[in-house]
């Protein structure tokens, strides 16, 4: 049944409304290797950009038969001014956009979600010219903002909508792991969206200095955290400053607090980890940490002898711990030390069910459920049985609404920019194209950039030829995959000895944590000499 439900482009119009000449985007105008620059672009300038857009967007559309309501992909890399611009005049055009990530690369799979979504066009970042879809659908370059300006289109006056069924979309994403070598769908509701805002404007500390909020990007708008800042920045008339790159180097960091006035960071923990570990040492990143009104962070939890440090160093942490599906689910409390624990966001109502029974113990794991009167259920399409959403995310409780983040009960590790990787497909695959080649086999790469592959031999080979020839198989698997889910150079593929890797007592299987933990040294010199190539 129709509502009066807050939608985003509510919210863009308020803000509009309410400050439309505050900065909401600072655009990137020169890239290394010259000193980063940047361009205002007020609140007025962007809805006006984003009306174009709808009317441009309109007109090629309708004239390929794509009408309101349909869905139309946009393959981008999410990063820069114009990827906003298009995503949100999609949406105000009355089209549902379907976002695509350019860490993705293989059309076959592309191609996979395109049908699985129903999209009946895609338009594409421009760098990659003329692509080849095997799906019959009209595909389009997207067109920058300036481009647009100079046809002189004049800008229609589109209806926003202020009721709409909660279980209507408004964005299709898509889960940032590969699942058997394709992501999984992750439709966008308009009431995931209205019940967005509390807990946004929980998330979002409070602040008595006065002027604007200003803060980096955290990743591309064709992902869920990118969006969840956007839409932040809208509530509180914020500004979105674009980094020369992700993740951007702690010398950019000062570059974007120094020129573009940066008072708050949204950030990944492991990359805000690398900046905790350089504020031991370096003063002035530890001052620059401090200025901020607010370091929130999310994807992995901080170590805790981290957050213990930056909380007693006057560092204003916050933790918010969220999901594609779901979004943000939980977060520490404002003013006090991230490490306490976590607690469920407005509007909420979770359960936290224990994932066995027979423990009785304090620390026990309990698995994270999203009831199906939460305002963050997800898509119908994603949930079980019984109208609930086990997210597989595992916590324990310290004291009564409150727990600390414990992994998850499966097969999946985190990037450094915290995107998910299915290790379990990983493996499964090595072991079905070089089972003559292994005994046994783990993929690990926690925190890392990309995966890597610890093998057991069962041939005697040359390691050095064992690793490329096992690359050579598993390359056709891989090329489907997301950029951060690939293993494509042969110094990540490991070859230990036969029983080298440890194993649990009971069943025999490879323990993946321990493997990581056991193997670190040669781990690190690995990713260094790879990122050096």
């Amino acid at each position: 049944m129709p509502a009066t439900l807050r939608s985003h482009l509510i919210a863009l119009q308020s803000a509009v409304h309410s400050a439309p000449e505050a900065i909401f985007y600072r655009k990137l105008k020169s890239c290394p290797p010259s000193p980063p620059q940047w361009d205002r672009i007020s609140y007025s300038q962007f809805y006006l950009h984003v009306q174009k857009a709808a009317s441009y967007w309109t007109e090629i559309l309708n004239g390929h038969g794509i009408k309101e309501g349909d869905v139309v992909a946009a393959w981008l890399s999410g990063m820069s001014y114009d990827d906003v611009v298009l995503v949100f005049g999609l949406s105000l055009a009355g089209f549902i956009p379907q976002l695509i990530s350019l860490r993705l690369t293989n059309s076959d799979v592309v191609t996979q979600l395109l049908i699985k979504g129903e999209s009946k066009a895609v338009i594409h970042e421009p760098s990659y010219g003329d692509i080849m879809l095997s799906v019959d659908i009209p595909v389009f370059s997207n067109v920058t903002a300036e481009a647009i300006d100079d046809l002189n289109i004049p800008p229609r006056q589109f209806d926003i909508a202020e009721t709409h069924d909660r279980e209507d979309k408004a964005f299709i994403f898509h889960t940032s792991g590969s699942t058997s070598g394709s992501p999984k769908l992750v439709p966008n509701r308009y009431g995931w969206i209205d019940g967005l805002w509390p807990k946004a404007k929980a998330c979002w500390s409070s602040c008595s200095d006065e002027g604007q909020d200003i803060l980096p990007c955290i990743g591309s708008i064709c992902h869920v955290g990118q969006m969840f800042l956007v839409l932040s920045a809208f509530q509180r008339s914020a500004c979105i400053v674009q980094p020369t790159s992700l993740p951007y180097s702690p010398f950019e960091f000062q570059t974007m607090i120094r020129d573009c006035g940066v008072n708050r960071l949204y950030v990944f923990s492991p990359i805000l980890s690398r900046y905790l570990q350089l504020a031991k040492t370096d003063a002035s990143v530890l001052q620059s940490m401090k200025s901020l009104r607010q370091v929130l962070y999310t994807g992995l939890p901080l170590a805790e002898e981290d957050a213990t440090w930056a909380f007693k160093q006057g560092i204003k942490l916050l933790n918010m711990f969220g999901s594609t599906e779901c979004g943000p689910l939980l977060s520490s409390s404002a003013h006090a030390d991230p490490a306490a624990g976590l607690k469920a966001l407005p509007g909420t109502a979770y359960r936290f069910v224990p994932i066995d029974e027979d423990d009785r113990s304090p620390e026990r794991l309990l698995e994270l459920v999203v009831l199906e009167t939460s305002s963050d259920i997800p898509d119908k399409s994603l949930l079980d049985p019984d109208g609930t959403y086990r997210t597989g995310d595992l916590f324990s409780r310290v004291s009564r609404g409150l727990y600390i983040s414990r992994g998850r009960n499966d097969d999946w590790i985190k990037s450094l920019n915290s995107l998910r990787c299915d290790t379990k497909s990983l493996e499964e695959n090595v072991r079905a194209t070089c089972s003559d080649l292994i005994l046994d086999c783990v993929v690990v790469g926690n925190e890392r950039a990309s995966p890597a592959l610890f093998v057991e031999p069962r041939i005697s080979m040359d390691f050095t030829e064992l690793s490329q020839l096992i690359i050579d198989r598993i390359r056709p698997f891989h090329s489907r995959l997301y950029l951060h889910e690939r293993i494509t150079n042969s110094n990540l593929v490991l070859i230990v000895e036969a029983g080298t890797l440890p194993r649990t007592a009971t069943k025999g299987n490879i323990r993946r944590r321990q493997v990581e933990h056991d193997f670190k040294d040669r781990l690190d010199t690995v990713y260094a000499s790879v990122s050096r190539l």
